[in-house]
């Protein structure tokens, strides 16, 4: 099999390090599943998310003490661009010193109408302490307003700073709260 000969590579296989609901609170955070002695890749998946509160997006946040404390000052620095089912543009957006990163940028996730914003986020230099931490974020989004929107984003953000991070916290914009999503870390075997 595929994966047969990808663990006889020794490297590259996919491996479920946990995940996490969102039922109700207003963040959800990924604790005690970033491994930077054994991946050098870590992956983010999010599924089926939605909150209780119309907002702008939801944050994504690093923690350097397995989560006792998140990012709290402008490290982070985000590109990205947007286009949906019923525009003919793609809308690019760039912002800097940023105090989290916005995954969902420049469009709203409302709670009443767009019910399923799914993404794949790529977490690179997660434990190195001489390089910036990098993600590259896809995502979509499936509305059930007007026109039955799907939309499209791609961003890619760094954080400033140079530091072992070792669990991540995603946070609702807009305040409100998490009520449905599932949130899974994989571990990308180090080659």
């Amino acid at each position: 099999t595929v994966q047969g000969i990808l663990d006889l590579a020794g490297g590259g296989a996919w491996v479920h390090l946990g995940g996490v609901s969102g039922s109700g609170g207003g963040t959800v955070d990924l604790e005690s599943m970033i491994d930077n002695s054994t991946y050098d890749v870590h992956v983010v998946t999010i599924s089926g998310y939605n909150g209780d509160a119309n907002g702008s997006g939801i944050l994504m946040l690093c923690s350097t003490d397995n989560g006792s404390s998140y990012d709290t000052g402008t490290v982070y620095n985000m590109a990205g661009f947007n286009t949906d089912d019923s525009l003919t543009v793609v809308h690019t957006i760039t912002d800097n010193a940023h105090s989290g990163i916005e995954w969902h940028q420049g469009k709203t996730v409302k709670a009443d109408d767009e019910r399923n914003w799914s993404a794949t986020i790529w977490c690179y230099n997660l434990g190195s302490t001489t390089q910036d931490s990098l993600f590259i974020c896809q995502n979509a989004v499936s509305g059930d307003n007007e026109d039955d929107t799907t939309m499209f984003m791609q961003s890619g953000a760094y954080k400033t700073e140079a530091n072992d991070v070792t669990a991540l916290r995603f946070d609702p914009e807009s305040g409100g709260n998490i009520t449905v999503g599932r949130f899974d870390v994989y571990g990308i075997a180090k080659a």
